[in-house]
């Protein structure tokens, strides 16, 4: 996860990396992971949306709010095409 935080660290996905990273405080050695780029701002993970949609497969997945055992809903829709028999 400190590879990725370190990559991605200009886009949000790096902020949510480190956020992980802190909240977990893996057992790290200098030999077996980098440190972690301290430019880096922790994103809060409650900041994340609740829902996505995936347009290409028509897939949607969403949240009521973050956590265990909560309720969500998962949709696989295709949209209907029209076809010239």
């Amino acid at each position: 996860m400190t590879v990725a935080a370190n990559y991605y660290a200009a886009v949000p996905a790096g902020a949510y990396a480190k956020q992980w990273i802190n909240q977990i405080t893996p057992g790290q050695t200098h030999l077996t992971l980098p440190e972690t780029n301290s430019a880096i701002t922790p994103q809060a993970f409650s900041t994340l949306p609740l829902d996505f949609y995936g347009s290409g497969v028509g897939y949607m997945y969403g949240h009521r709010e973050l956590g265990y055992h909560l309720d969500c809903l998962s949709v696989a829709a295709r949209r209907a095409c029209d076809y010239d028999a």
